[in-house]
């Protein structure tokens, strides 16, 4: 383990600086899990299924980032862990080409969007990112959400809102996190 990070590390320096840190998580509601249990069957009796379908769909992922939907891609470096609920999960980190590297917030806001879908012309997109991709519900109206210590939620929420993205100016290029969670990817 100790040689696996000295080596990312050494990666990392070569590159100078990620450039995208993505996590991947698998769902046990996705339809390729669904069709092929029986009835009665649940996820969690077939992690064998569940790793098979997020391996898949892992490596389809690196290969659409190695085809370049972020831009050039000139290294990959990812590792797989566990939930506590059995659920494989990636960490999966980018670097790409000098060319393609975001260096301002119009490069990171043309690449990344954080607003929601229209509910009316897109109502099942617009669900599923409501259903996994929202905190919530917490705060006052929420004082038994598991995110909620002392009257406070412990993951800062509701954050303020920002209409524009700011860059931190570091010897390193800043570093972009995309969340992806979606079930139907």
């Amino acid at each position: 383990m100790q040689a696996a990070c000295q080596d990312a590390l050494a990666i990392n320096r070569h590159f100078k600086g990620a450039d995208l840190f993505i996590t991947m998580t698998a769902n046990p509601n996705w339809p390729e899990i669904k069709d092929a249990l029986l009835p009665g069957q649940k996820a969690e009796d077939h992690s064998d299924l569940v790793n098979r379908v997020f391996h898949a769909k892992r490596d389809a992922l690196i290969k659409d980032i190695k085809d370049g939907i972020f831009g050039k891609c000139v290294g990959i470096i990812y590792t797989n862990e566990f939930q506590k609920q059995g659920l494989p999960h990636s960490h999966i980190i980018v670097f790409l080409d000098p060319t393609s590297k975001l260096r301002s917030p119009e490069d990171i806001d043309s690449l990344l969007c954080s607003k929601l879908p229209d509910p009316d012309t897109n109502p099942e997109l617009f669900e599923l990112i409501k259903k996994f991709m929202i905190h919530g519900p917490c705060g006052v109206g929420s004082t038994n959400a598991p995110c909620m210590k002392d009257g406070v939620c412990t993951k800062g929420f509701p954050k303020p809102f920002r209409d524009r993205t700011s860059v931190n100016r570091t010897p390193m290029p800043a570093l972009a996190t995309v969340t992806l969670e979606d079930p139907m990817r």
